[in-house]
């Protein structure tokens, strides 16, 4: 029900923790597909809706290599060839090449009653706000697959240190 766009960028935040601001400013240069890693040097900041720049993670912790797991590899890989143009290519471009705005992968709209049904309009389709209907989950945070994916490691052994870690957080609250 998710673009393709919008697929590998959920698998990437549940499987690798990255933030959307973190995935909205990653490059083809940051993924390296031999060593199966993803180097997350950067984010995206969004001061207001027009200013969007590339700034640091929110802390230190947040500038570290993150394993890509091999279950997903070839559908990054397939993303990769056949949506980044150049080496220094964003991953999820816009469909005018620029940084990805949220509101595009969520599909908000503005809530308005349609005159003829007298419910509210859908959210747009193929949209992160659809999918999350689909799957009866409305309350679920595009935020949320990162700590599924944080608690998925603990359960599987991981001490609250390498959690931390691979969440690149600065604490072990954050």
């Amino acid at each position: 029900i998710i673009r393709h766009s919008g697929r590998m960028m959920v698998q990437l935040a549940a499987w690798c923790g990255l933030r959307f601001q973190e995935l909205a400013a990653l490059r083809r240069s940051d993924i390296d597909l031999k060593a199966g890693v993803i180097r997350v040097r950067r984010a995206l900041a969004m001061p207001d809706r027009a200013d969007r720049y590339e700034k640091a993670p929110k802390s230190d912790a947040g500038i570290r290599d993150q394993r890509i797991p091999e279950s997903i590899a070839p559908e990054l890989k397939a993303h990769l060839n056949a949506m980044v143009t150049g080496r220094n290519g964003l991953v999820f471009p816009s469909a005018r090449g620029g940084y990805i705005h949220p509101s595009v992968f969520y599909g908000k709209q503005k809530r308005k009653i349609n005159p003829k049904s007298g419910l509210e309009n859908p959210p747009a389709p193929r949209s992160w706000y659809a999918a999350r209907a689909a799957a009866g989950r409305p309350d679920l945070h595009f935020h949320d697959l990162r700590a599924t994916g944080a608690t998925l490691l603990a359960r599987n052994g991981a001490s609250v240190a390498e959690v931390q870690d691979w969440l690149g957080d600065s604490t072990p609250t954050a």
